[in-house]
């Protein structure tokens, strides 16, 4: 009895777990064939759907193809000329870059462009460059026809302990013009101020027609050495007259009949000043004013004019008299002319002789026009 149920439950066993392995071969069979089956659901229906887009974006295209096709055509159309133009354009800015032969030997004002733009270091360095080859005394004597009228010989000068000018000579004939020019701190001003007095002077020596005037003072040299100042601007009183600020000019006479005829000549000389001399001075016009700056320095008839900045603040009609009158008191009424002028071009034009100063000492002297042609000054200092 015991052999016949341990049989019965062994068979009885047997069925069951080959019914699990069956049921399970069967429910996992249809799983992966469930997968399969997908997959191939899938990959038959993704082709359809990528299809039915693309025919679907063909036909969108198909549709659109006769309006882009007429638009671009009308553009093309419309553009042809523009984009000739274009090209042109294209071709002029490469040749405005790069400058011509004929671009690189003018010189002077707005001669230049963007390329001839340099910083100030560079235009320092390169100025400094040029001094160390300044001109001697010998060629600064021919510039004067080797018969100077005035001279500076060595002059070391400044303000305070600070030396400006180093071992700076200058030579004027009687009756020339001569102009300073250079960059900002050379020391154009400060020749001008040491020759009338107004630095300290280390060494050096000024003198007129032989006579040693260096230590002379400001008052000294306009009523005995007969150098008189014109300062730049803004130098008249402007509540006093005409009349009353050329007799300021000739204080240093002590006779006021002396003054008043001196006062007369210029008068005489110049209508414009006649016709408002009981006129405030405050209501005079840049040109006018500049124009009675001068003339006031001239009732003590000086043999020197230092002039600063005869061009400053001026508009170019008012420029162009200036300039008429200075010509005019050099050629006829002989008068020695040094002028500092920041308008290089034309105080160039106008001077006899031309010194390029460049930190306190002369890197070039020449001819007045001869150096405008030279391209060192025009690249320099001329823009161009």
């Amino acid at each position: 009895m015991a052999t016949k149920t341990t049989g019965k439950k062994a068979t009885a066993k047997k069925p069951a777990a080959t019914k699990a392995k069956t049921v399970a071969a069967k429910t996992v069979k249809p799983k992966n064939t469930s997968v399969s089956a997908v997959k191939k659901t899938a990959a038959k229906k993704v082709p359809a759907k990528k299809v039915a887009v693309k025919k679907t974006t063909a036909k969108n295209e198909a549709v659109k193809k006769a309006p882009v096709k007429k638009a671009s055509v009308k553009k093309a159309r419309v553009k042809k000329a523009p984009v000739k133009n274009v090209k042109v354009k294209k071709t002029a800015a490469k040749s405005a870059s790069k400058p011509s032969k004929t671009t690189k030997k003018i010189s002077g004002y707005g001669a230049g462009d963007v390329n001839v733009v340099m910083s100030v270091d560079q235009v320092a360095k390169e100025a400094a460059n040029i001094a160390s080859k300044g001109p001697s005394k010998s060629d600064l004597d021919k510039l004067a026809k080797n018969d100077a009228f005035f001279q500076i010989e060595d002059l070391r000068a400044g303000y305070g302990k600070m030396e400006i000018l180093h071992n700076f000579s200058m030579r004027v004939g009687q009756g020339q013009s001569l102009c300073l020019i250079g960059p900002n701190g050379a020391g154009k001003s400060t020749v001008l101020h040491s020759i009338f007095g107004f630095t300290n002077i280390f060494s050096g020596k000024i003198t007129i027609n032989g006579c040693d005037v260096t230590s002379l003072k400001p008052s000294e040299k306009l009523s005995t050495a007969g150098i008189a100042y014109i300062l730049q601007d803004k130098s008249v009183f402007p509540q006093m007259t005409v009349e009353e600020n050329l007799l300021m000019g000739g204080f240093l006479k002590g006779r006021p009949a002396e003054a008043k005829a001196a006062a007369e000549l210029v008068f005489d000389k110049y209508s414009r000043l006649a016709d408002r001399r009981n006129k405030p001075a405050g209501v005079l016009s840049g040109g006018e004013r500049r124009l009675l700056e001068i003339s006031r320095a001239l009732v003590m008839n000086p043999e020197v004019l230092l002039v600063d900045e005869p061009s400053i603040g001026l508009e170019p009609r008012f420029i162009d008299m200036v300039f008429e009158i200075l010509y005019d008191l050099q050629k006829t009424d002989g008068k020695t002319i040094i002028m500092v002028e920041q308008n290089a071009k034309k105080g160039l034009d106008f001077a006899d002789i031309g010194y390029v100063l460049v930190s306190g000492e002369t890197a070039l002297a020449d001819n007045g026009r001869k150096l405008l042609q030279n391209p060192d000054v025009g690249r320099l200092f001329l823009g161009g």
